[in-house]
């Protein structure tokens, strides 16, 4: 694992890359031939999800968490840093609130400062308590 607060060079930066979703876009974007920057806590997500990356020269893991500000240098921003599990967001309530607001604005804030593109995916959780399953994206919520 690397740990660094400035990068020069151009990255995907994906937030709650050791998670389920993370790390599979992790594996995509340097499928792709991307460089990526793989972002997160590990309160739920697992360095086994990145581990087969590890050797890959553009590849870097940063154990951060979001909530706290970041510097780095970056093209695109994948926000999926957030316990998305019931079982995780009951056990971490206030730490989901602030990484969803706080972490967010912080990713907003690295976007806006290098005019970075920026991504950011939620659960399904934010329509509240469903009336059919499986939700669609056109359900406002009950």
């Amino acid at each position: 694992m690397t740990k660094f607060s400035v990068i020069s060079m151009a990255y995907i930066l994906v937030t709650g890359g050791a998670g389920f979703v993370g790390s599979h876009m992790c594996k995509r974007l340097l499928d792709e031939g991307n460089k990526v920057i793989c972002l997160d806590n590990f309160y739920t997500g697992k360095k086994e999800n990145v581990a087969e990356f590890a050797r890959n020269k553009k590849f870097k893991l940063i154990e951060h968490d979001v909530v706290k500000p970041l510097h780095l240098e970056v093209d695109q921003i994948y926000h999926l840093a957030c316990p998305a599990s019931p079982i995780h967001y009951q056990k971490y309530p206030v730490e989901t609130v602030k990484t969803n607001v706080i972490g967010t604005l912080n990713m907003l804030n690295v976007a806006h400062r290098t005019g970075a593109r920026m991504l950011f995916a939620s659960t399904s959780e934010i329509y509240g308590d469903p009336i059919s399953h499986p939700q669609k994206e056109t359900d406002w919520g009950n």
